[in-house]
């Protein structure tokens, strides 16, 4: 079922999107399983994102795709003021170690293609559904890795989704000290409310939506 001009609800999208108002109430009444699933998901992308790179770089013309990575910066970026000037030491070296694994990959497919990086992929969903994808295939056991990656970017999923969620809650919980006593109340209204925002990026003008939000942000 599609959705194309019509404004209604693609149930592909809709159902996974129903059932995220229980998947985000169990950090209320599960919290030691929440605790191992956010210690998981913190290091398994690490984990995975070195077995990668370690693969990527293996790979026929990721040489170009590393020094298109780190031999052509683009300084004049650092110029905007909007840009953050301080990096938490955690999160730049992944972010390193994650772009040379897309990149190594990007250059083995434009040794493949034939053509220059930069027509080989565009920026966004392309890099994690087509880069790494890309360098999972050309692994041992590839459908094996297949799981892991795609399970990993689920739990990422749910785990941002509690972190935002659990920070709504507790500032409802710091403003008005007495909702404490019912918190499960207040998850299942916050949750309620989100699945309720959630159902308009289920149709085709959710895309428009998400887009002019990104504009509006400067995302």
């Amino acid at each position: 079922m599609t959705a194309e001009g019509t404004g209604e609800a693609n149930l592909n999208l809709f159902w996974p999107l129903s059932v995220k108002p229980l998947v985000l109430e169990t950090y209320g009444d599960f919290l030691q399983w929440l605790t191992i699933m956010v210690e998981f998901t913190s290091t398994a992308p690490y984990i995975l994102i070195l077995i990668l790179f370690s693969r990527a770089i293996t790979l026929e013309g990721s040489t170009d795709g590393l020094y298109y990575y780190w031999g052509k910066p683009d300084f004049s970026k650092l110029l905007r003021h909007q840009d953050a000037w301080i990096v938490v030491t955690g999160d730049f070296l992944m972010s390193v170690f994650g772009g040379a694994t897309v990149f190594a990959t990007l250059g083995y497919l434009s040794y493949q293609l034939k053509k220059p990086i930069e027509e080989v992929v565009s920026s966004g969903h392309s890099l994690a559904f087509v880069a790494y994808p890309e360098a999972i295939s050309k692994m041992p056991y590839p459908m094996v890795w297949s799981v892991f990656f795609f399970s990993m970017l689920f739990l990422l999923g749910i785990s941002s989704e509690i972190a935002l969620t659990e920070t709504l809650c507790t500032s409802i919980y710091d403003q008005w000290t007495s909702t404490r006593k019912c918190k499960w109340l207040i998850s299942l209204s916050c949750c309620g409310s989100l699945f309720l925002c959630g159902i308009v990026l289920t149709t085709d003008v959710g895309t428009l939506f998400n887009t002019a939000l990104i504009v509006l942000f400067d995302i």
